[in-house]
Order: C-alpha cells, then sequence, then structure tokens
C-alpha cells in the first residue's frame, strides 16, 4: 500500500487482507508497517486498523 493519504476505514480493510494473506501463506514472518511517506491518517483509518490488530491478537492467530 502506497498511499499517502490514508483516510478511509475501507482503506485499514484492504491493508488487514493484505496482512492477513501474507501471514497465512508465510510462516515465521515479521511484517513491519512504515508509514514515513504518510502525510496524514484520519482519525476513522486509525481506529479501524487498531480495531483489526486487537481482534487478530485477540484471536491469538498472530501477535504483533
Amino acid at each position: 500500500m502506497k498511499e499517502r493519504y490514508l483516510i478511509f476505514r475501507a482503506q485499514a480493510k484492504s491493508l488487514a487482507n493484505l496482512l492477513l494473506k501474507k501471514l497465512t501463506c508465510l510462516k515465521d514472518v515479521k511484517i513491519v508497517l512504515g508509514f514515513q511517506n504518510v502525510k496524514f491518517i484520519s482519525q476513522s483509518f486509525a481506529d479501524e486498523i487498531l480495531n483489526i490488530l486487537l481482534v487478530l491478537t485477540l484471536k491469538k492467530q498472530f501477535s504483533f
């Protein structure tokens, strides 16, 4: 995901789907999210991505 403005909940869901694909295909993988070129993250995007990561962590499918 190479967008400079992360605004919508749908963008967070797309990122979550990408993460799930990577995590389920590969074993013992470490994923680092880099936001160095992002100019703006909305409250909606941040809330959605944090909720998704929380659910994944609580399900203990993956640990971040």
